[in-house]
């Protein structure tokens, strides 16, 4: 075991351990020895948040109170507060107030020297406030010190965006009140705000992670076409193209109109895309190169298929993206592919597949899936084409059997044969005479006349027989007599025959609903992932050994009955969009407050 010493003198691996350990028993650690004392500090504020986020309309005096406490009690005489190396100032720079004030004094005192600071700034009061800390940012240096700015545009300008690395730009902040002077949805307000993030991301040069969240602007009255704000969103893409250091990039909702497509720089490790897309969008981001492009996380659904259609008047004759076909993709170097969006193009995993071959095995998966899913789809189109052959063809075999004398089969011996003759049927191998039905007035009445006259001779045999000696005047019997009984039976085989066809209709109808109904529920709960097992181990599948695997879990659909529950029963919940950038876990003065 590592001596205490050893540990000491590799505080990593102290830093590794405390990840598992709660803040409470860090802090007793550290009061147990002075030699984990520095390392256990170091733990405890290395990440420091300051104020709850709930703090709509203003400032909340409670928290007031107690950030000023603890300005009283850790300032310049802090142990713990020179180890702080990120800070999360949250909401406090959107006024003018006791807390914002003494924040702005630490920090300009040098008492908090944090390597890294997160704040928020949306209120229309928070200028002033901005102007004193830009002025601190601009005395820190630019290479141990660095901003995460989560701001509208206006407020962006105002800041010292050198220093910034992770930037969010809002097109709708979040409200402060039904005083909050909200941004107008209009075309100069959009024109403006393109030009404003152009102008933004020009200054700044340290930029490595970028979000733009577009809130609720895409809905309401005021809908901007596309062709309207063109100009301005070539004039930023010439802009954003040149962030020789952006890692990522998160686009929320869409940036302005859902379909454009942001080109990336060369320098993009990551793209996550959430919200209201066209088929537009789909086909520009698949001729789009996305060099070196490693992770792409999509969330999004069809604008043209929205909800309310009529904010989006542009986009009503734009293809679905399902029914829009993604043949290749340019991007050839992704790793990770996460889709958790509700409409999506056709062959997308398989697109994305093909031209990525160090793409992460869930996705090569799923696009497995998607091949079988087509293939499952084309088999049940074909037999539900010849599922009208099959039906006249078995109840011709069972109008036979019926007449003979045989029992019904119970309904899996049923749908043993009924697969056997689908089968038989689709590989042409079934008797033309089983299936026929001619559809002509003309050919109907030949069948009808040469089976009612097999009926008639029947008949006139079965009367003669019984009547041998009315001939030879034996029998007190005359010829109406003899016509009369002829008729009579002429009319039970007729009546026979029909009963017999009834039956056999009667019986085969429910069985072949039946069928297809277990042939749907096996589609996508078990005989998919079959089929996809098959295709990941190199086997070839025809549509005849397909419909043999199917046809056989029909017969066998008690065995599959769990599956086919838990497939229905259980919601599979998509994926998380996995967070980016640098997220730690912040130590808060104040509990969780519920809403």
């Amino acid at each position: 075991m590592a001596s205490l010493n050893n540990l000491i003198a590799t505080p990593e691996i102290l830093n590794y351990i405390f990840q598992y350990l709660p803040k409470p028993d860090i802090l007793r650690l550290a009061l147990t020895c002075k030699a984990l004392l520095p390392a256990s500090l170091d733990s405890l504020w290395k990440n420091l948040k300051l104020f709850p986020e709930e703090q709509y309309p203003g400032p909340d005096r409670k928290s007031e109170k107690e950030f000023c406490k603890f300005v009283t009690k850790y300032g310049a005489s802090s142990s713990g507060i020179q180890y702080t190396k990120k800070l999360d100032v949250g909401n406090c720079l959107n006024w003018d107030s006791l807390a914002s004030r003494a924040l702005l004094r630490l920090l300009e005192s040098g008492s908090l020297q944090p390597g890294v600071i997160e704040l928020h700034l949306y209120g229309s009061n928070a200028g002033k406030q901005l102007q004193h800390f830009k002025r601190y940012s601009e005395s820190r240096s630019l290479v141990d010190f660095s901003v995460r700015l989560h701001a509208t545009v206006a407020l962006a300008k105002l800041a010292d965006l050198h220093k910034i690395t992770y930037l969010e730009l809002h097109y709708n902040p979040p409200s402060f009140g039904v005083d909050f002077d909200l941004e107008v949805r209009s075309e100069p307000c959009a024109k403006a705000t393109i030009l404003g993030c152009a102008e933004v991301l020009r200054q700044t040069p340290k930029l490595t992670e970028f979000k733009w969240n577009n809130g609720y602007s895409i809905e309401g009255d005021n809908v901007i076409e596309f062709n309207m704000i063109s100009d301005e969103l070539k004039i930023f893409q010439g802009v954003f193209e040149g962030l020789e250091r952006l890692r990522v990039l998160v686009i929320s909702g869409c940036f302005f109109h859902p379909s454009f497509c942001l080109i990336p720089p060369r320098s993009l490790k990551k793209l996550v895309v959430t919200g209201l897309v066209s088929s537009a969008w789909w086909r520009k981001l698949a001729v789009c190169p996305l060099v070196g492009l490693e992770t792409l996380e999509l969330s999004t659904s069809d604008a043209s298929r929205h909800p309310h259609l009529e904010d989006f008047p542009y986009l009503a004759d734009e293809l679905p993206i399902k029914n829009f076909r993604l043949e290749d993709v340019a991007v050839v170097s992704l790793k990770k592919f996460i889709f958790n969006g509700r409409d999506k193009p056709l062959n997308m995993y398989q697109s994305f597949v093909r031209r990525n071959p160090m793409i992460d095995p869930y996705t090569k998966r799923s696009a497995l899936n998607e091949q079988a899913g087509k293939i499952l789809q084309e088999g049940l189109e074909l037999v539900l084409r010849e599922l009208r052959k099959c039906k006249i063809a078995v109840i011709n075999t069972y109008i036979k059997r019926f007449k003979e004398g045989h029992p019904p089969p119970d309904e899996n011996g049923f749908m043993t044969e009924f697969s056997k003759l689908v089968l038989t049927n689709i590989a042409g191998d079934l008797p033309e005479q089983l299936y026929r039905l001619e559809t002509s007035g003309m050919g109907i009445g030949n069948q009808c006349r040469e089976q009612l006259q097999g009926y008639l001779e029947d008949s006139i045999n079965e009367t003669a027989g019984v009547y041998a000696d009315f001939e030879e005047g034996k029998l007190d019997i005359t010829e109406k007599k003899f016509m009369e009984d002829c008729i009579k039976k002429l009319m039970h085989r007729v009546k026979e025959s029909e009963d017999y066809v009834f039956k056999a209709e009667r019986f085969v109808t429910g069985p072949i609903e039946e069928f297809v109904v277990r042939m749907r529920k096996l589609q996508s709960a078990v005989i998919k992932d079959v089929l996809v097992d098959k295709l990941a181990a190199g086997h070839e599948l025809t549509m005849g050994i397909v419909l043999d695997i199917w046809t056989q879990a029909v017969i066998d659909f008690e065995k599959h009955k769990e599956a086919i529950f838990c497939a229905g029963g259980y919601h599979m919940y998509s994926r998380s969009m996995s967070r980016t950038g640098f997220d730690p876990v912040y130590v808060s003065l104040y509990p969780s407050r519920n809403r």
